[in-house]
């Protein structure tokens, strides 16, 4: 469960970043910084996600820690292993 402050961050970054208020540079650390941890908390699902749909094993790999960059645009990028034949 989400602290009081945690939940006072994630609102006044959502209000930031709604509004463009971003002429504060402590705000848009504030934004980025919560971005960062909902990304965190998200990327065992997106790992998941990417294993159920491309994993092809000795083709297509997917660590367990593997890297995920969670965008904006309800999605995110994982990291993966692809196979190149020498020829």
């Amino acid at each position: 469960m989400p602290s009081t402050i945690e939940i006072a961050a994630r609102n006044l970054a959502k209000k930031v970043k709604n509004t463009g208020a971003y002429e504060d540079a402590d705000l848009k650390a504030l934004v980025e910084a919560v971005e960062a941890c909902d990304g965190e908390e998200k990327a065992p699902y997106y790992r998941d996600r990417a294993k159920e749909k491309w994993e092809r094993e000795g083709e297509i790999e997917i660590d367990d820690e593997a890297v995920v960059s969670v965008s904006s645009d309800n999605g995110a990028y994982v990291q993966a292993w692809v196979w190149v034949d020498d020829d």
